[in-house]
């Protein structure tokens, strides 16, 4: 097995390793993650405008992702767009794009996830049932450089839309999860992953084989969850750049940072860097809300939910008065650099201030009542069902029905069947002792008709030798005379 340890500065460095040869030979080949998405001047990538072909024209083919296409066809097309036709028109055809993506993540210099995050996933997954969706939550977040996880979420998006068609194109999340896993968890299944196995060493292949197996099966089985909790697993990054694009000014994106919960502490992976002030001021408030949590956990086991809420309260005000006192230090920053400090700055940044505060009072509020919902035996994920989840197992149930009514259906005829080879059984038998019967009779028969035969001969002997003596005796006389 590989040897790549779990840090976050080899994970960083292991995308950037990639030879350059590759990508000026080919425009599309071999470009690293960095570049899988975007252009280097800001435009669409080729793997970019495939899937969106995909999500646009390809949901409704029938074994899209699963059915092959000519290789021919599929370099000719790279080829083609390498040589100015570098848009999809809804006429092609949707299995070479959708061949167009796994060719290009497989020729990519390094994995779309990296070795050393393929190993904190299993590790992940290996956890506890109840916090395996929180586990693979942090490893995305924390472990995951910014280029790889954006690649992993826009392919996990096409693969999402494609699922929510299932019923056309008969590709479901274990069908879509057995194309697509060996591809996004390359050294996973390529046996570079420092997993501790499972399997004794044995003489023969059996342990490679067993192994191989193992790492395919935890492969599916990752990205399949990834698929079934995509909402919740990116939901942070998503609400991160929404914020980002609200506020347009520098100072509104310090105001952004304190939002920061539990549930969306590390939305400075979105691509944005911020300086070593902003991240230790994060630091404390992530250390502020996990002991909040803490607390909050203890008194519900004792049943004193109501000191909760007030706690939260006073945790969310002390929250906000350090807010306001880092606004009013960034405020006169900016009046001592500035020539002329405008008054309606810091009534500005005073009124996004009492606002952050009302955010984070309301949002140590929805984290108390996770903790009244922790009380009832419920996690702090969210666990709503989507209409298309409720439909799914409506289709569960129906087809369950269908499966035990031809089941009942199934076991009735297996019985009248077996009653007619018992009837079938029991005349063969009685005809085979007839037959046997009759056989033993004309054996019989035959032996006498056979000792008859004899005698018949031994008589017709006899009367012969008995008639020449006649004539013998009959004709001395006649001569003599």
């Amino acid at each position: 097995m590989g040897q790549n340890p779990i840090f976050s500065t080899d994970v960083a460095a292991e995308p950037a390793e990639a030879p350059a040869e590759q990508s000026e030979d080919s425009s599309v080949i071999g470009r690293p993650a960095e570049f899988a998405l975007v252009d280097a001047d800001g435009s669409p990538s080729f793997l970019e405008k495939a899937l969106k072909f995909i999500e646009d024209h390809g949901v409704k083919v029938e074994g899209i992702l699963r059915q092959s296409a000519d290789v021919e066809e599929v370099k000719r097309r790279i080829q083609d767009y390498e040589k100015g036709k570098n848009e999809f028109s809804p006429e092609e055809d949707a299995h070479v794009i959708g061949d167009c993506i796994k060719y290009v993540l497989r020729e990519m210099p390094s994995s779309p996830v990296p070795a050393s995050c393929c190993t904190a996933l299993v590790k992940a997954y290996r956890s506890d049932k109840a916090r395996r969706l929180d586990e693979i939550s942090r490893v995305i977040y924390e472990v995951f450089p910014e280029p790889n996880r954006q690649l992993l979420q826009r392919t996990l998006k096409m693969m999402q839309i494609v699922e929510s068609h299932k019923a056309v194109n008969r590709m479901s999340q274990s069908a879509l999860a057995a194309c697509m896993a060996p591809l996004l968890l390359r050294p996973l299944l390529l046996g570079e992953c420092d997993i501790d196995n499972e399997f004794s060493m044995g003489g023969d292949s059996s342990f490679q084989l067993l192994q191989a197996a193992a790492a395919a099966n935890h492969a599916q089985a990752i990205v399949i969850i990834m698929m079934e909790e995509f909402d919740q697993i990116f939901d942070d990054l998503e609400e991160g750049s929404c914020s980002s694009d609200a506020y347009t000014e520098s100072e509104d994106d310090d105001v952004d940072k304190e939002y920061s919960t539990d549930n969306d502490i590390n939305d400075d992976d979105d691509g944005s860097y911020d300086s070593g002030e902003d991240d230790i001021e994060e630091d404390l408030d992530y250390s502020d809300d996990s002991e909040h949590d803490s607390k909050i956990n203890t008194n519900v086991k004792d049943g004193k939910v109501k000191n909760n809420i007030s706690e939260t309260a006073e945790v969310a005000q002390a929250k906000g008065a350090s807010h306001m006192e880092t606004n009013s230090q960034s405020n006169q920053k900016q009046e001592s650099c500035g020539p002329n400090g405008s008054k309606d700055r810091i009534l500005r940044s005073t009124s996004r201030s009492s606002s952050s505060r009302e955010k984070s009072m309301e949002k140590s509020c929805s984290s108390a009542h996770r903790g009244k919902r922790t009380l009832w035996g419920r996690t702090s994920a969210r666990k709503d069902l989507s209409t298309e989840e409720i439909e799914c197992c409506s289709d569960d149930e129906s087809l369950i029905e269908k499966l035990e009514s031809n089941k009942v259906d199934l076991q009735s005829k297996i019985a009248k069947e077996a009653k007619e080879n018992a009837i079938l059984q029991s005349s063969l038998e009685k005809r085979k002792e007839e037959l046997h019967e009759r056989r033993l009779a004309l054996e019989k028969e035959v032996e006498n008709l056979r000792e008859q035969l004899q005698k018949g001969d031994e008589f017709a002997k006899r009367a012969g030798v008995l008639a020449v003596n006649n004539r013998q005796q009959g004709q001395w006389p006649a001569a003599v005379l």
